[in-house]
Formats: structure tokens, C-alpha cells, sequence
């Protein structure tokens, strides 16, 4: 059985790292959407403990986690995000290591693990290549205002933050992100086949 080689997809908020994944999964590649396991991770009664008890019960909506109430609380202080971090991180990477190993065993030869915290979560130490999404602000801000209910303010809020921690931050990959699908799966495609000569498995 051949290694698995794992590659990570970041960018920021409304770059379209979701919109490259689903091309690659397109192409006939499994995806790892850590975001998706975070969600997962908040269904857990220990973790579910943790953060009422950090940031307050008005985070529960029916006994769950209201994740926009979340969001508005940690985003306005950096030290709520680390602790945020502190809760969840552990708990999505455990999750994230078993579907690796999962996919693996299945003999798979090409993985992409989509991660908005993917550094946060220092996963790029764990994974072989790291492609890096990224768009105009204004797109971005278009495509965040069209899919959430979010003021500019509180996404230009996350932007800022998002830019800071990308600083000093290595990428194998850049992705610009301001054209057309055609273009994106274009630039899916030249990646595929760089990645092919690299691991000499054929896309």
C-alpha cells in the first residue's frame, strides 16, 4: 500500500476554499472538512460544558450551541479565540488523524483537508502540501454578504484577524480566486498535475 499524501486547503473568510474542495471532489478526490467536524465537535456534551462555562449560557439556543452567538462573542477578543482554540482544536484533530488513517487503510493515494484554522491548528505540520485560497476583499466581502446574515463590520473584523495570523505563514500553493469556476478548475487542474509529478500518481 502506497503513503497517502494529504493535502491542506485554507484561505480566509469568503475566498472560495469550500468552492475548491468541491472541484476536487469533482475530480474524484475525498475531502476532510474540518470545519464540518467542528460542528460535530460542538454536539459533545464535554465541549458543550466547556464553552457555557468560558462564554456564558446565552451561546445555548436549546440545549446546542448557536454558533452566530459564538462567533460574535470570540471574534471581538483575541483571547477568547485562543481559548475557543484551547476547547476545540484537541478535539478536531483527534477526529481529523482517524479519518486520515481511515482513508489510508482504504488505500486512497491523494486526500485534501479543508481548514480555515489550518496553522491555528498547526495541521500543516501534519500534512504534505498546503494550498493557500485567496480573493479580492470586495469579492470576498460580496460572497460573505450573500451567503450569511453578517454586518460589513463584523467581516471586515474577521478579514483583519484572519490577515494577521496569515503573516509569516508558508504555502505551497497560491490560488487566486477572483474570476470565473472555469478559471478555478483550471487552476485545480495545474495543481493536480504538479502534484502528479511529484507522488507519480496520475490525477
Amino acid at each position: 500500500m502506497g503513503k497517502l499524501f494529504t493535502i491542506g486547503i485554507t484561505g480566509g473568510i469568503g475566498s472560495g476554499k469550500t468552492t475548491v474542495s468541491e472541484i476536487f471532489h469533482e475530480f474524484g478526490y475525498e475531502i476532510i472538512y474540518a470545519d464540518k467536524i467542528g460542528h460535530e465537535c460542538l454536539e459533545k456534551k464535554k465541549v458543550i460544558d466547556l464553552l457555557v462555562k468560558d462564554f456564558g449560557s446565552e451561546i445555548l439556543d436549546e440545549g446546542h450551541i448557536n454558533r452566530k452567538s459564538l462567533g460574535k462573542i470570540v471574534f471581538s477578543d483575541s483571547l477568547k479565540i485562543i481559548r475557543l482554540n484551547e476547547i476545540m482544536i484537541p478535539e478536531m484533530l483527534e477526529e481529523i488523524k482517524k479519518r486520515i488513517e481511515y482513508f489510508s487503510l482504504k488505500g486512497e493515494k491523494i486526500l485534501f483537508v479543508e481548514a480555515a484554522i489550518l496553522y491555528e491548528m498547526k495541521l500543516d505540520k501534519l500534512l504534505d502540501r498546503v494550498i493557500y485560497v485567496n480573493a479580492n476583499e470586495e469579492i470576498r466581502l460580496n460572497r460573505i454578504k450573500k451567503r450569511d446574515n453578517r454586518s460589513s463590520e463584523e467581516i471586515k473584523k474577521i478579514m483583519d484577524k484572519q490577515i494577521r495570523d496569515m503573516k509569516g505563514r508558508k504555502t505551497d500553493y497560491v490560488m487566486e480566486n477572483n474570476g470565473s469556476i472555469d478559471e478555478l478548475q483550471e487552476a485545480c487542474s495545474r495543481i493536480l498535475k504538479d502534484l502528479s509529478r511529484q507522488i507519480s500518481v496520475k490525477p
